[in-house]
Formats: C-alpha cells, structure tokens, sequence
C-alpha cells in the first residue's frame, strides 16, 4: 500500500518493490501482467459500451454475469465461467475509452517499467475482483511447480484514489 501521490511513479514504485521482494525471495520466473482501468470518465465510458456489448448475449450469459451486467459489467470481463469467456473475447478493450489523462498516466507507468528494466505484458481484460480501482492494476504471476501448473498469480495490486 502507498499513500498520498496520484503521480504514476508511485504505481511503479509499489510494482518494483513487489518484483524485487519476490526475487529476493528466490522466485526467477516472473511475469508481471498490467491493465488501467483509467479515471472515473473513462471507466464511465467503457462501462456503456460493454454494456452495449454484452446486452445483445444476455441469455447465453452465466447466472452471475446476467447479475452483474448492469451492476458492474466489467466484472463480467472476470468471469471464470467458460461460456462468459468464449463472450468476452470479442468485448471492446477499456484501453480504448482512456481519456487523454488516463492515456497519459498509463504511458508513464509503462516507460518507467522499461526505464527500470522490468519487463511487462499488457493484459486488457484484467479488471481484478474489486470495483474501487483505477488506473494502474497489476498482477505478478510465478511459474513453478510448487504452485501448480502454469503461472499462478502470487502478487496483485492496484491503485484506489478515491478509497481513502
């Protein structure tokens, strides 16, 4: 958790930290996956165009996604439900409703993780499971067997403006 900066170093900094810690504590095979999820005018206007999106396959949606479809569709984007994601694939990118601000920040965030080396991939159907983010969200994933097949998300975070 960090406080008290709305500037994108701070997002890179919380980011590096977590990358650093998790090699320090002997993990090598990192991925670290990023997605913005812009400011509240962004996330405004992505909200109705994958409303729009979604309305048209209400009735092949799972039971879930029909409840959050108008409560908060971009936790459709979530969902572990195969049908839902066979939906999902074709949904419009939030990265494509970013305001000239949200744009702004999310390309500082990405210069400063190749100005330190870290390398990233840009996922954007990550949402994460709670609605007070915005802008930078991430996830770092490990493979190792330990953890199961696959990569297994070990570290994720975001940031939350507007929570306190």
């Amino acid at each position: 958790e960090a406080f008290g900066s709305n500037e994108p170093e701070l997002d890179v900094e919380v980011i590096a930290m977590g990358m650093d810690l998790l090699q320090h504590f002997g993990l090598s095979d990192l991925r670290l996956e990023i997605n913005s999820l812009g400011d509240k005018a962004s996330r405004d206007a992505y909200r109705q165009a994958l409303i729009d999106y979604l309305d048209p396959h209400f009735d092949e949606l799972s039971d879930d996604s029909k409840v959050r479809l108008h409560k908060n569709p971009l936790r459709v984007l979530d969902s572990k439900d195969k049908r839902d994601q066979e939906i999902v694939k074709g949904a419009p990118s939030i990265l494509d409703y970013l305001n000239e601000d949200s744009k702004k920040h999310f390309d500082r965030v990405k210069a400063l993780l190749e100005s330190l080396n870290i390398p990233y991939v840009i996922d954007p159907e990550m949402v994460r499971g709670l609605d007070y983010y915005n802008h930078t969200i991430f996830e770092i994933m490990a493979d190792s067997k330990a953890l199961g097949e696959g990569y297994t998300t070990i570290c994720a975070g975001g940031r939350y403006n507007g929570l306190v």
